[in-house]
């Protein structure tokens, strides 16, 4: 299971960056992130491509397995910013 990560969240105030800019910029990342979750997931380990070395499978999809745990937990961080922001 991931750790909780306590997101820093910019304040909104007259000199600095609007609200819709903030949420905007957020959105723009989340969706960046997303198609590259999708991408990632197009590339998840064939079998056929490891098998003549054993336990090589088993390593690159446990490599795959971080690295979309990685990408989840960004969006998660980035979706909370969203809701946070966008009040």
């Amino acid at each position: 299971m991931a750790e909780a990560v306590s997101v820093v969240l910019p304040i909104v105030h007259l000199n600095g960056s609007g609200r819709e800019a903030l949420v905007n910029q957020r959105r723009d990342v989340y969706h960046a992130l997303q198609q590259s979750v999708e991408k990632l997931r197009q590339m998840a380990p064939n079998g056929r491509d490891y098998y003549v070395q054993p336990g090589l499978l088993e390593q690159a999809i446990a490599q795959h397995e971080r690295r979309m745990a990685t990408l989840g937990a960004l969006l998660q961080e980035i979706e909370t910013e969203i809701i946070e922001l966008d009040v």
